[in-house]
This record gives structure tokens, sequence and C-alpha cells, in this order.
């Protein structure tokens, strides 16, 4: 009697040892998987409470880069990526010599 009852309980310990390492890799990947589900879940909400606020920065922040890169755009001179026209250069040589 002694003996099947300890028998029983290795097959127990065998079963649960089993369940433990086929709930390792579900707790390995499934855990940080869902806490990031979750933050998103929870940035969202947030997000979405405050849409109004955030589109008005968004549109905000649209112009000020549309505004910087027009302006670059109208830059000449050395440090400009377009080309000089041939005019151009000689007139500046001719300032530069007098």
């Amino acid at each position: 009697m002694v003996q099947h009852h300890h028998q029983e309980q290795q097959s127990n310990a065998g079963i649960w040892g089993l369940l433990g390492l086929a709930a390792l890799p579900v707790l390995c990947c499934g855990l940080p998987t869902l806490i990031g589900v979750l933050g998103m879940t929870t940035a969202g909400a947030v997000l979405a409470s405050h849409r109004d606020w955030i589109l008005g920065g968004l549109v905000i922040f649209v112009g000020l880069v549309m505004f910087l890169v027009f302006r670059r755009g109208k830059r000449s001179g050395a440090d400009s990526c377009c080309a000089t026209h041939p005019n151009d250069l000689s007139s500046k040589r001719h300032h530069e010599g007098s």
C-alpha cells in the first residue's frame, strides 16, 4: 500500500513537471506580449481621450516643418544645393576683384 502511494506521487510529479515545462514558454513569451498589449491599450485610451490636443499639436508641428522646408528652399549661395548660373559666377568674380 505504501509502495503504491509512492508511485502515485512520482507520477503526479511527472505530470506537474510536464505542465511546468509547457507553461515555461508561455510565461517567457506570452507574459511580455500580454504586458505590451495592455500597455498599448492603456496608451490608446489615454491618447483617445486627448485627441483634440494631439490633433492640434500635429497640425502645428506639420506647419512648422513645412515652414522650415520652404524657408530652406529659398537659400542660395555656397551652401546651396542648386547649381549657380554662369552669369552669377562672373558677377561674383567682378565684385571680389573690386
